[in-house]
C-alpha cells in the first residue's frame, strides 16, 4: 500500500522520510497529490533514476550515515546517504517555473489584500483620531495646506494613504458595521468631523448668527471648510463623540454617537481630527 499526500501546491525543497513514512518539507505537491511508498522501519524515502519515489534500506547498507549539521538534512541520492543543505538540491525546470509562478501569484494576492481598505458596500470607516489638536483652521503638518486637504494630510500622517476627516455618516456606518471602537465598553472623545447641515440659519444657541450667504453655502458647521481659526465670523465646527447618552430618557450607560454644534465648538476651539479610511 502506498501513502497519498494531496493539497494546495506549496513550494518546498528538501524531502526526507522518517521511518514511519511521514514526510517533512520536500518537492512541490501537485494538485492531484503525490503517491509515496509505505516504507518499512529502517528505510528512507529515495528517488530513483526515473524520479520515482522508492524505499531505500538503511539497515542493509554497509555505508555509515553521515552526521548532518543543523542547516542540513539527510537524504538518499544515487543509492547513497548524504547530507544536503536545506533549501538546495537538484530540481527540474518545470518545478522551478512552478515555484516562480506561485511566488508571483502570492505577491499579487498579497498586494490586493493590502489594497483592500473596507468590505464592499460599507465605505470608509473610522480608524482613529490624530494625536495633534487643531483649531477650526486646520493646516496640514506636511503639505501646509489649510482646509480639508490639510485635515486629510494630518490623517494620512497618522493612519496612512486614503485617510481623511470623517463625516457623521461614515461614523454611523462604522458603528452599524460593529466596528470595535463603538461598543458598550468603549468611548471616543470629541473630534472634528466634516458636516454640512445648513443648521446655522436656525440660530445656534450662544453663537452670533453668520451672514446669510455663509449659511446657505454650507460653511456654518465646518468653520468655512476648516479654513477659519477664530470666532470672528460666528462660524462653528462639528465634533463627534461616542460616549454615554446624556438623555434622561435613555437607559443609564447607553452608548451613542453624539454630534455637537454650538458655542462649545466655535472655530477658535481645538480638537483632534476624527479620521476615516
Amino acid at each position: 500500500m502506498s501513502k497519498r499526500v494531496s493539497g494546495f501546491a506549496v513550494p518546498f525543497f528538501v524531502l526526507l522520510s522518517a521511518c514511519d513514512g511521514t514526510t517533512s518539507t520536500g518537492a512541490v505537491i501537485p494538485a492531484g497529490g503525490l503517491n509515496f511508498p509505505n516504507c518499512p522501519d529502517g528505510s528512507l524515502l529515495g528517488i530513483d533514476a526515473n524520479r520515482g519515489y522508492i524505499c531505500v534500506s538503511v539497515s542493509a547498507s554497509t555505508a555509515t550515515a553521515p552526521v548532518c549539521t543543523a542547516s542540513q538534512a539527510l537524504t538518499v541520492e544515487g543509492g547513497a546517504l548524504k547530507c544536503v543543505e536545506k533549501g538546495t538540491g537538484n530540481t527540474t525546470k518545470e518545478i522551478s517555473d512552478q515555484i516562480t509562478s506561485l511566488e508571483a501569484k502570492y505577491t499579487n494576492l498579497n498586494n490586493k489584500v493590502n489594497d483592500i481598505q473596507t468590505p464592499s458596500g460599507i465605505g470608509s470607516q473610522f480608524v482613529g483620531q490624530t494625536d495633534l489638536k487643531f483649531s477650526g483652521k486646520i493646516v496640514g503638518p506636511t503639505n501646509q495646506v489649510a482646509g480639508v486637504g490639510g485635515a486629510a494630510d494630518a490623517c494620512i500622517a497618522k493612519f496612512g494613504k486614503g485617510a481623511h476627516m470623517c463625516t457623521p455618516f461614515e461614523l454611523f456606518l462604522s458603528a452599524s458595521a460593529k466596528h470595535p471602537a463603538f461598543t458598550s465598553t468603549t468611548t471616543m472623545p470629541q473630534g472634528w468631523v466634516y458636516m454640512i447641515g445648513w443648521n446655522r440659519g436656525l440660530t445656534v444657541s450662544g453663537v452670533p448668527s453668520a451672514l446669510a450667504e455663509d449659511d446657505y453655502a454650507g460653511v456654518g458647521e465646518n468653520c468655512g471648510g476648516f479654513t477659519q481659526g477664530d470666532s470672528t465670523k460666528g462660524w462653528v465646527g462639528t465634533v463627534a463623540a461616542w460616549n454615554d447618552s446624556v438623555s434622561t430618557r435613555a437607559p443609564s450607560g447607553t452608548k451613542a454617537l453624539h454630534f455637537t454644534i454650538n458655542a462649545t465648538t466655535t472655530c477658535d476651539k481645538t480638537f483632534p481630527i476624527t479620521c476615516c479610511r
